[in-house]
């Protein structure tokens, strides 16, 4: 891990062209600090990390319980949705989204408009919460359940019961009891998502919006580690 990453510092202050004789300058950290909307790109990217990772988190821990610890009606086929959810490739999910709630072309947008109290499209999946509802019922969500499953399922259920007796509520007794018992668990989830984040940006490619962020993208080739920031800002679709 560390091997890539040294390679990738020294590579980024060669300011000779590739493949010619290593030249070490601060040219290519001034250009990408030179770039106008560098400082909106690292903003947004941050918000919707934290966004969808907050959300995701909350969903996750609580899907995950009624999965393993309740007798919910077809939570063995909602499991299995989240196992598929978790292998579906990114970029056809994404348009899948865009197909049905992208502007005014949506299917599910057109099929609303039909309403006579409807007069513009209800989802709108181009601005900065449709790319973070995007990110989160993709990969984002399903990674999470798929951690938490099996630990609650190992978790000593005698604690519940015991508060559940003395007379604490559900929500109590997951906020009390669970949730910091499950603190380990929910840290190692939170940082294996955020580890994948760079991913996840190509929710952010598929889709047509004003939204501008920086990706971080790596590739393996014949041992060259290659880096690229790109911004992402294409017109508004209607």
């Amino acid at each position: 891990l560390l091997a890539p990453i040294l390679c990738l510092l020294v590579t980024s202050f060669d300011t000779n062209s590739f493949g010619k004789e290593y030249r070490f300058g601060f040219g290519n950290w001034r250009d990408v600090a030179g770039q106008p909307m560098l400082l909106t790109a690292l903003l947004n990217t941050v918000s919707l990390s934290i966004a969808r990772q907050a959300l995701a988190l909350a969903l996750g821990v609580m899907l995950a319980w009624l999965i393993a610890r309740s007798d919910l009606p077809g939570k063995r086929w909602l499991e299995v949705g989240f196992w598929i959810a978790l292998f579906l490739p990114p970029l056809p999910a994404t348009l899948a989204w865009v197909l049905l709630l992208g502007g005014s072309s949506g299917l599910v947008n057109q099929a609303l408009s039909y309403l006579p109290f409807i007069d513009e499209p209800v989802f709108r999946i181009y601005s900065w919460w449709g790319i973070v509802l995007v990110h989160m019922l993709g990969a984002t969500l399903a990674v999470k359940v798929f951690l938490l499953v099996p630990a609650f399922r190992a978790l000593d259920g005698s604690l519940e019961e015991a508060a559940r007796a003395s007379g604490a509520s559900l929500g109590r007794t997951i906020t009390r009891i669970v949730v910091p018992m499950m603190a380990p668990v929910l840290v190692v989830t939170s940082l294996r998502s955020v580890s994948g984040a760079a991913g996840a940006s190509v929710a952010v490619r598929a889709i047509p919006a004003m939204v501008i962020t920086l990706e971080l993208a790596t590739a393996a080739t014949d041992g060259l580690v290659i880096v690229a920031v790109v911004d992402t800002a294409p017109p508004e679709a209607t």
